[in-house]
C-alpha cells in the first residue's frame, strides 16, 4: 500500500512497532507522521482500545513524544529534516520553491551565456515573449501522475520571463502501448511532437 493524499488529508500519524523504509518515506513525503514505539507499547495501546472505546492519545511532533489518557508519555525518534518538514507543511514541491531565488538568478545567468535560448523562451526590454512548447508525453502505469506533477513544478516556477505552452499528444507514449499503437495514431503523435521545441525522453530504447 502506497501513502497518498487521501491518507493524508484524513490521518496525521501512524503509530506501529515498525515500518518498512519505502512506506516510512512515502509517508513522510505526504505529511504523515510514521511513529515507532516498542512492540509492548503498541499492543498496551490496542488492548487500552478494545477495552475502552473512544480511547486516545495525543502525538506531539515538536517534544517527539505520544502522551496516554493517563498522562504517561514515551518520546519517539524522526529524522530532524523531516521532522521540520512536517512542521512548516513542506513537501518536495515546497522545498525546491524556498530555493525559487537562486533558480532565477541561474536561469538568468544561463540566459547570458547561451543567447540563443532567448529566441525560444525570454522577452527582454522591447522584446516580446514567445513561448517554448513542451509536449507532454504521461505514458503508461504512473506516469501520468509523475508527468502532472512536473507540470505543477513548472507552472509554479515560471518567472516573468518565462513561459510555457502544454501541448499533450493524442495518445499515450508508454512503452507497451507504443508498440500496439497503429500506424495513423503513432503519425498524428510524432506530428504533435514535432510542433514542441522540448520533449521528454522515452525510458525504452525500443521507442
Amino acid at each position: 500500500m502506497r501513502p497518498g493524499r487521501c491518507w493524508s488529508s484524513v490521518f496525521r500519524a501512524l503509530i506501529a512497532p515498525s515500518f518498512a523504509e519505502i512506506f516510512n518515506g512515502n509517508c513522510l513525503k505526504n505529511g504523515l507522521l510514521p511513529v515507532v514505539l516498542p512492540e509492548a507499547v503498541v499492543d498496551g495501546m490496542f488492548a487500552e482500545l478494545e477495552a475502552n472505546p473512544g480511547y486516545n492519545v495525543t502525538v506531539d511532533l515538536v517534544e517527539q513524544t505520544v502522551t496516554a489518557a493517563t498522562g504517561e508519555s514515551i518520546r519517539f525518534e524522526v529524522d530532524a529534516f523531516r521532522r521540520q518538514c512536517l512542521l512548516n507543511g513542506w513537501d518536495d514541491i515546497a522545498l525546491t520553491l524556498r530555493h525559487a531565488d537562486r533558480i532565477r538568478a541561474f536561469e538568468e545567468q544561463r540566459m547570458s551565456q547561451m543567447p540563443w535560448l532567448a529566441a525560444v523562451t525570454c522577452a527582454g526590454p522591447g522584446r516580446a515573449m514567445k513561448p517554448a512548447r513542451i509536449a507532454i508525453l504521461p505514458g503508461d502505469g504512473i506516469g501520468p501522475e509523475v508527468v502532472a506533477e512536473a507540470v505543477r513544478v513548472l507552472k509554479a516556477g515560471a518567472f516573468d520571463w518565462l513561459q510555457f505552452e502544454f501541448l499533450e499528444a493524442p495518445d499515450r507514449w508508454g512503452g507497451a502501448r507504443s508498440e500496439r499503437r497503429s500506424a495513423a495514431a503513432a503519425h498524428a503523435g510524432r506530428s504533435a511532437i514535432g510542433r514542441c521545441n522540448t520533449v521528454g525522453a522515452v525510458g525504452r530504447p525500443a521507442i
